[in-house]
């Protein structure tokens, strides 16, 4: 992650700016919905999340302010989450940019006033803040019981929101610009702006131009600076030992999906920067507070929280198998979750088929890249009227489109992993589909034509779309394909995944298909040049379609994430054509699209049961044949 942000930075012209990034887990949504229900079924299934509002573990007496109100609870955040997850993602960054200081298990409760904003030495005489450690209970203790707030809590509106963390980073404050540096305060705060904007797409609420949502997160900077707090108010409030060093440790500040009856969502706006925390084996809780004395009593929570939930995919079980069927749904149409028998067949056969576990298509097609792929072969190839006459007059895409969408991935699944035969019956099967499939498409040039979804004009431009979209989806979410062991010096793993691929192409009637990465743009350009290509009312019908297909609620932020970034991987030409406009920052609709394509990666096994299957039918012929 930390090269693409580099690169974002280096393309905006704020190099100078690198040194100073800090790598952080940020709060997201994604995949789950608003509200108490997922939170309360989590907790009593032994789950552990982080939340938002709401509900806290039992903190003993409710903590109060100065003058006995009861303090709103503003966050719980799973520190066991945080720091499998900070583990895991902070390989890749600059040991100089990362951060360390909060425990690495337990639980951190934040409560607070909403009124003090705690940057004046006396605001601590109000009490109006508690930061509160709680440690992983005994194994054989009893779970604590979450807490609802007081009735006379003084809150906006009630918000309670379950998330997950995801691994992101933060740019410092530009309040906290240096007069030395090569960049202006205003490209600073643009910068600043554009980070927080997409954040706020990836968790699915609507833009809002020349103001951004700033976002929860753990580490790295606050959004309003840290000069202040850290260098003048702190040691002032918290003397310290000579050697303890003291950061910026979390930061809420994050607006729910809905808003309030002003148009304006509701934000916390709160930070912490700790002193000594206790040690994960203590037993003792930890709480900081207003200096004058800590806001009652707090006591450890008890209850059982099992050890092996603190690797993410233990954390986030229950969100994930939501996820997961959500997921298989969508791509097979049926809720059962069952392996479809269709790949579990890939294991029969008796060849090895067209393509090996080495091979470049196996590289493409075997990780989550395939779904935004997915995404741009459809976008363009609705850019041709022939083909998307063919859809339009001829399929229900827009009633059932879960039952086409099932029909095309057999297809690829059957091509890429099962045997010669398998795949010769895959193609003529579809090509047999296509036979009624005819009628009259105005042209780009104007000129009326007939069509034919054989045809080898129209089955080539397919072919054409379908290879440019896996290459290209590959190669912006996951990096350049390796060439496979073998591939002579000079061709390219793009190149050798366009040849393999041509297999495909020939199977369902093209003729000649390209077998090179240059072969394929000059293909996809003489459509163009010949004027086969054009937008209209028909492509933005599949255009609106596509940005909000009627998917269930748990993927529509994630998917959100994936069609602004392939938009904005879209040739100029084809945005033009679709009518769709790029974003203003486009590496970081990248890093939001790797990053949701990265959950998905958790919910979804890999390999996946086609590849499983292909693989099984290798071992026993190479059994045989031993």
């Amino acid at each position: 992650m930390f090269p693409e942000v580099a690169a974002w930075l280096a393309q905006r012209g704020a190099e100078g700016l690198t040194p100073d990034l800090r790598y952080s887990a940020v709060f997201s949504e994604q995949s789950l919905a608003p509200g108490t229900q997922e939170l309360d079924e989590l907790w009593e299934a032994g789950g552990w999340i982080s939340w938002l509002g709401g509900p806290a573990v039992d903190p003993g007496p409710w903590p109060c302010n100065a003058e006995g109100r009861p303090l709103a609870h503003v966050a719980t955040f799973h520190l066991g989450g945080v720091d499998a997850l900070h583990v895991e993602s902070r390989r890749a960054w600059p040991q100089e940019q990362l951060q360390e200081g909060l425990p690495t298990e337990g639980v951190l409760q934040i409560f607070h006033d909403l009124q003090t904003y705690g940057y004046e030495l006396e605001d601590g005489q109000t009490r109006g803040w508690l930061v509160q450690w709680l440690p992983d209970p005994e194994q054989d203790s009893s779970r604590p019981p979450l807490v609802r707030p007081p009735e006379d809590v003084e809150v906006p509106r009630e918000v309670c929101q379950p998330g997950l963390f995801m691994p992101g980073f933060t740019l410092p404050s530009s309040l906290e610009h240096g007069a030395d540096q090569a960049h202006s305060f205003e490209h600073h705060e643009v910068l600043v702006e554009e980070l927080a904007g997409s954040w706020q797409v990836q968790r699915g609420l609507e833009p809002t131009p020349g103001w951004a949502i700033p976002f929860t997160h753990v580490y790295g900077h606050s959004s309003s600076g840290s000069a202040v707090p850290l260098d003048e108010v702190l040691p002032e409030a918290l003397p310290l030992d000579g050697g303890t060093n003291t950061g910026w440790c979390w930061r809420s500040s994050h607006g729910p999906r809905s808003t309030g009856g002003s148009g304006t969502p509701p934000a916390w706006r709160c930070g912490c920067a700790p002193r000594t925390w206790p040690s994960a084996a203590s037993t003792t809780p930890g709480a900081w507070s207003a200096p004058t004395e800590t806001a009652g009593p707090v006591r450890a929570a008890s209850g059982r929280y099992p050890r092996d939930m603190r690797l993410p995919t233990g954390l986030f079980s229950a969100p994930l198998d939501r996820l997961r069927g959500s997921l298989l749904y969508t791509f097979s149409g049926d809720r059962s979750g069952q392996v479809p028998a269709w790949q579990l067949e890939l294991a029969e056969g008796e060849d090895s088929g067209h393509f090996g576990p080495d091979s470049a298509v196996w590289t493409v097609h075997g990780g989550m890249s395939t779904i935004p792929a997915g995404i741009r072969a459809l976008l363009v190839q609705a850019l041709h009227p022939g083909a998307l006459a063919g859809v339009a007059e001829h399929s229900d895409y827009r009633s059932d489109p879960f039952a086409r969408l099932a029909g095309t991935i057999r297809w690829i699944f059957t091509v890429t992993y099962g045997s010669r035969e398998q795949a010769r019956q895959a193609c003529d099967h579809v090509r047999r589909l296509h036979v009624p499939v005819r009628g009259e498409y105005t042209a780009g040039d104007g000129s009326r034509q007939r069509y034919s979804a054989n045809d080898p004009g129209l089955s080539e431009w397919v072919h054409l779309a379908f290879t440019d979209a896996f290459l290209s989806s590959y190669e912006h979410f996951v990096g350049p394909v390796p060439a496979p062991p073998g591939t002579p010096e000079g061709v390219s793993g793009a190149d050798a995944y366009v040849a393999e691929w041509a297999v495909a192409g020939e199977l369902m009637g093209v003729q000649d298909p390209p077998r090179t990465r240059a072969a394929l743009r000059q293909r996809l350009q003489d459509h163009d040049d010949a004027r086969q290509l054009a937008g209209g009312a028909r492509v933005q019908e599949v255009v609106g379609f596509l940005e909000n297909p009627p998917l269930e609620a748990n993927l529509k932020a994630g998917y959100r994430a994936l069609f602004l970034a392939v938009v904005d991987s879209l040739p100029t030409r084809y945005r033009e054509l679709t009518g769709l406009r790029g974003t203003p920052v486009p590496a970081l609709t990248q890093v939001m699209g790797r990053l949701t394509l990265r959950v998905i990666g958790r919910a979804l096994p890999r390999p996946g049961p086609a590849e499983q299957a292909a693989r099984r039918r290798r071992e026993r012929l190479a059994a045989t044949a031993g």
